[in-house]
């Protein structure tokens, strides 16, 4: 385990703490989680990761999430997604994660460097209604977002 003390968060690279995380998750392989956020601490399963900003800026949009929802509200808000999803909607563990607004929005905008700084608060709440379809390409962790596929929640 190593720690990196940065100027707003706490990185920790821990690949045992990565692979809970998945588990708490109920993922089929919590081995592949390769980051987590609970403010202030950064959760990064390799130590190459610190100079992922993709990775990074995923997190970061996390905290910012946990910071407005006064971080329980957070957490009870996560687990009503997952439980919808997961047994109303009946998708996958990861189908369930993939569907949270909380991800949506940090899977869409972790590329876009300059995203938080120009978020708005609750910016979360625009992707409860305008579902995306996640899908991983490779064990990398690179992502292909295809915004032309909603999924239909509504329906």
């Amino acid at each position: 385990m190593r720690i990196n003390l940065k100027k707003y968060y706490i990185e920790i690279q821990s690949p045992t703490l990565c692979t809970l995380i998945g588990r708490l998750n109920g993922f089929a392989n919590p081995e592949s989680v390769k980051a987590g956020a609970f403010y202030p601490f950064l959760y990064l399963r390799f130590p190459d990761h610190p100079n992922n900003p993709t990775w990074i800026n995923h997190e970061k949009i996390h905290f910012r999430q946990q910071l407005e929802l006064l971080f329980i509200f957070y957490f009870i808000f996560i687990a009503a997604e997952r439980i919808y999803y997961r047994y109303f909607r009946k998708l996958s563990p990861l189908d369930s994660y993939l569907a949270s607004a909380f991800e949506q929005e940090c899977y869409i905008n972790q590329s876009d460097t300059l995203y938080l700084s120009r978020r708005r608060p609750y910016a979360f709440l625009k992707y409860m209604r305008e579902k995306r379809t996640i899908r991983f390409v490779d064990r990398e962790g690179n992502i292909t977002i295809t915004n032309d596929e909603l999924i239909a929640i509504n329906s």
